[in-house]
């Protein structure tokens, strides 16, 4: 349906540029009026065919106005389709689900999670997201991949194409480091 959207919107865009054209020219009088009288002649001795190319243009013109999609808007998620009906997981909930497996590790903290979906609806994840300095951060963003992969796959049914991580910052420890004092000598 959306490449007859699309092609409807580019000859309806053709259609009014023509008619700009054609009245600019009727109106800067480069096409004399004589000219306008002979097109609707022409029309005239063809009237069946022009008018159902009027008709077949009014219709068109209807249907891409005042038909709705029957499908729920799945641009603010992935919309999943059985025998039963559909399912619109949004990509708020999607989000959370990302964002509840980063906060489960406590050497991470998520710092933002994007999401997209390419043609085949395949899940790519993008998260930002703030290491302590204590961390490996190979091995953590190894880690956390498969696990967002696992949880989407088990929660959603749909396919993680790709989990892209971004390291924002590095966070140094909050544990307190003692400097050693030197030992107090009792001899004077």
């Amino acid at each position: 349906m959306k490449i007859f959207k699309k092609l409807s919107l580019f000859i309806f865009s053709i259609c009014i540029f023509a008619i700009a054209v054609f009245v600019f020219l009727v109106t800067v009088q480069v096409i004399d009026q004589d000219e306008l009288v002979a097109i609707a002649e022409g029309l005239n001795e063809h009237a069946a065919i022009s008018v159902i190319l009027c008709i077949a243009v009014c219709i068109w013109a209807g249907v891409c106005i005042f038909k709705r999609s029957t499908r729920p808007n799945a641009d603010n998620g992935i919309l999943l389709e059985n025998e039963h009906g559909t399912l619109l997981i949004t990509k708020d909930s999607i989000t959370n689900l990302i964002e509840s497996v980063v906060n489960k590790n406590k050497d991470i903290k998520a710092d933002g999670v994007k999401i997209a979906f390419n043609e085949e609806n395949d899940l790519i994840v993008n998260v930002t997201v703030e290491v302590k300095d204590s961390t490996i951060i190979k091995e953590i963003s190894a880690k956390l991949q498969e696990d967002i992969k696992l949880v989407i796959k088990k929660s959603t049914d749909l396919d993680v194409r790709e989990v892209n991580i971004k390291v924002k910052d590095v966070e140094a420890d909050n544990k307190e480091v003692k400097s050693a004092q030197p030992a107090k000598n009792s001899k004077n």
